[in-house]
């Protein structure tokens, strides 16, 4: 039987007839028509921080489907081992993988079964801090003489974008007022004024 109209809820009709002619008094049936999945939806990983360190790859999802009442999250396009939960707007999740980019990705199905496109939401993960294979003054001399007090400083390092150069101890915790420069590794540096 074809249903008519827009989605919505939908009345069948019916009445019967026997051999002899006696007929039913009319009866109905009623069933929802709904050919929409959910819509409106978003899936932002750590509120849309665009970077992540935590290393046991714990995020917090933030999601948004209208009428969705139950949803799939993976962090596999083709949902691997994914299954269908209870809709929920704030879900913990670990992401898989070591440092890079991570993708989850997500599906929401309504109550009549209807299976939104998979979207998906990105974030770059960092775990560990730069790694300083190198820090010398002037080649690794000993001694300077220079009156002027400069030297040179060389810098092997990897995943370094910024760095502090100080000629006094750097707080930890790192202080707000820190001047931060983009990371060079050759810097022509004038040590402080005491021998």
């Amino acid at each position: 039987w074809e249903l008519e109209g827009e989605d919505g809820m939908k009345t069948v009709f019916m009445r019967l007839r026997d051999r002899a002619g006696n007929t039913s008094k009319p009866i109905t049936a009623q069933i929802m028509l709904d050919r929409q999945p959910p819509n409106q939806l978003s899936l932002v990983i750590n509120d849309g921080n665009e970077w992540m360190t935590n290393r046991s790859r714990r995020v917090a999802l933030s999601l948004r489907a209208e009428g969705a009442r139950s949803m799939m999250i993976s962090n596999h396009p083709d949902f691997e081992r994914g299954s269908w939960i209870p809709f929920k707007t704030a879900v913990p999740w670990t992401l898989e993988g070591e440092e890079g980019e991570h993708t989850v990705y997500a599906r929401f199905m309504d109550e009549a079964g209807n299976i939104t496109e998979t979207i998906s939401s990105s974030i770059k993960s960092d775990f560990y801090p730069p790694y300083v294979e190198k820090f010398s003054i002037n080649q690794d001399r000993e001694y300077t003489n220079d009156p002027q007090r400069q030297v040179k400083i060389e810098l092997n390092v990897r995943d370094a974008v910024v760095m502090v150069l100080s000629n006094q101890p750097i707080p930890d915790p790192l202080a707000e007022t820190l001047k931060w420069e983009p990371f060079r590794p050759q810097v022509d540096w004038v040590l402080s004024n005491e021998d």
